[in-house]
């Protein structure tokens, strides 16, 4: 497992070349493992890939508690020749607003809160494969706590 860690750790150095050498020197010999879910945390592309999908999923709590937009439309039509006695303009001006009726926004915002959770429990569930069960709990906990705070 550890071996995991610093290979994953390894990766993300080697890919930032200006930041590796100041990271390789900044690295400590032993490490504890809240020392290393900090640098998961910091460093890893797969933590960033995390809470940016816990956030895109945190803004549909915004969406679903938004209420529809209004619609304005216009249509016309001019015969000017034809079966009718003259020339006949028609307009149509349409202004549509829909209107969410038996809490329909309620249940909009409770599925968007319900993703949410199952968002976050993948996350942390992706990021935790490899930790021992109370390592994993500690994580999710993280992870839960990372995506409320980028939710706010």
């Amino acid at each position: 497992m550890r071996m995991w860690v610093f290979g994953l750790l390894a990766a993300s150095v080697m890919a930032t070349p200006v930041r590796a050498q100041v990271a390789a020197q900044e690295l400590p010999a032993q490490v504890t493992l809240d020392d290393v879910l900090k640098l998961l945390d910091e460093r890893s592309p797969q933590t960033a890939a995390g809470r940016a999908s816990i956030a895109v999923v945190a803004a549909d709590r915004i969406t679903a508690a938004t209420l529809p937009n209004p619609t304005v439309s216009y249509g016309g039509a001019h015969l000017a020749t034809g079966l009718s006695t003259g020339a006949i303009t028609q307009n149509q001006f349409l202004i549509e607003q829909p209107l969410l009726f038996l809490h329909q926004r309620q249940a909009r915002l409770e599925v968007a809160n319900a993703n949410l959770d199952a968002e976050e429990a993948r996350v942390a569930d992706a990021l935790a494969s490899d930790f021992t069960a109370s390592e994993r709990a500690e994580l999710a906990r993280g992870i839960a706590l990372l995506g409320r705070l980028a939710s706010k």
